[in-house]
């Protein structure tokens, strides 16, 4: 039995020297045969117990530390993704970086019926869908969606207007993936005209060629991978 324990002792020794030490000083213990039997001095005796009981603590702790937390993040999902390469779109200049696909469209959108502004110059699917008593009153909504490349990266721009028509039930925005082919996910931005600069909303699985997101607002958004 003493060496079973000499052997689990020097697996911990390495990192708690001071439980194993003693664990080991315990174990050299003075014998005395007497009627064939060993008997163990009551100093090592005691230092074996101390031993023991410190391995046992530290074996304790090191597995509680091991336990994930289930209130912990994953630090990527708690750092937005960059909105760099969306700086410069529309700007004038030598250097600006120029639209590949451009278009306009409009519709009227009932309070009853809601309804549904499609962009077929992006993919069949992709476009803005109302439902119905999203709205208190009809009205008339327009876009102008752009695709770019810029840094690397296919964005999409959708300028939405009447500025912040604001949804009852949030809409639907769905973007074709055909532009992001390399993409698992698509992320959804929008323009904060106050601070005027980009800010990040929210994350959209592409699923069957499609990645949806909730808009309860218009205003000027951008997607890309």
């Amino acid at each position: 039995m003493a060496v079973t324990y000499f052997l689990i002792v020097q697996q911990i020794r390495s990192k708690y020297s001071k439980a194993g030490n003693l664990l080991i000083k315990g174990l050299r213990i003075k014998q005395s045969m007497k009627g064939g039997e060993r008997k163990m001095s009551k100093n090592s005796k005691g230092l074996f117990l101390i031993g023991l009981a410190l391995a046992i603590l530290s074996l304790l702790v090191l597995s509680v530390s091991c336990i994930e937390s289930p209130f912990a993040t994953d630090e990527e999902e708690d750092t937005p993704p960059t909105t760099e390469f969306l700086e410069g779109l529309d700007e004038d200049g030598p250097n600006a970086p120029s639209s590949l696909i451009s278009q306009s469209a409009s519709t009227t959108i009932t309070a009853e019926y809601g309804g549904e502004l499609l962009l077929t110059e992006f993919g069949s699917n992709t476009g803005l869908f109302v439902p119905a008593n999203s709205l208190t009153s009809d009205c008339r909504i327009s876009v102008l969606a752009k695709l770019w490349y810029n840094q690397g990266k296919y964005i999409i721009t959708l300028d939405f207007s009447p500025d912040s028509l604001v949804f009852e039930a949030a809409a639907a925005l769905r973007v074709d993936g055909k532009h992001f082919s390399s993409a698992g996910e698509l992320n959804l931005f929008w323009y904060d005209q106050q601070l005027e600069k980009w800010a990040f909303q929210a994350t959209g699985e592409i699923q069957e060629g499609l990645a949806e997101f909730e808009l309860d607002h218009f205003s000027k958004y951008a997607i890309s991978n």
